[in-house]
């Protein structure tokens, strides 16, 4: 009996260290996932690849404006929702760009339409 409890006591102890371990190295791993992502971020590649996604939708936007000044009724309307989404997007991708990749042309769009500039 003294045994059985021992044993018992030790499986425990085994499995509790366990199941600590295991919620360790999950932290670990969490924080350097977190690094890894703003490293990747704030990296040249990304934020040059931001840097003319947002070019190109300013670009887009300029189309559609013209686009719904040619059109009427519900394709106006249609032309409004798709230029607000892209509108949306380019301030969305504002609040990522690094100032350093902000051109003139993102950093005026956004100041006359997002309210915030890069």
């Amino acid at each position: 009996m003294k045994w059985t409890l021992a044993s018992l006591g030790g499986i425990v102890v085994i499995a509790a260290v366990c199941v600590g371990l295991f919620f360790l190295h999950w932290w670990i791993f969490a924080y350097a996932t977190n690094k890894t992502s703003q490293i990747y971020q704030t990296s040249y590649a990304r934020q040059t690849a931001l840097q003319q996604e947002m070019l190109s939708d300013i670009d887009q936007i300029s189309t559609i404006q013209a686009q719904v000044a040619a059109s009427t009724g519900g394709e106006a309307q249609a032309l409004q929702a798709q230029e607000s989404q892209i509108l949306q997007q380019v301030c969305d991708d504002d609040q990522t760009l690094t100032p350093s990749f902000a051109t003139p042309a993102i950093t005026s769009f956004v100041s006359a339409n997002c309210g915030s500039p890069s």
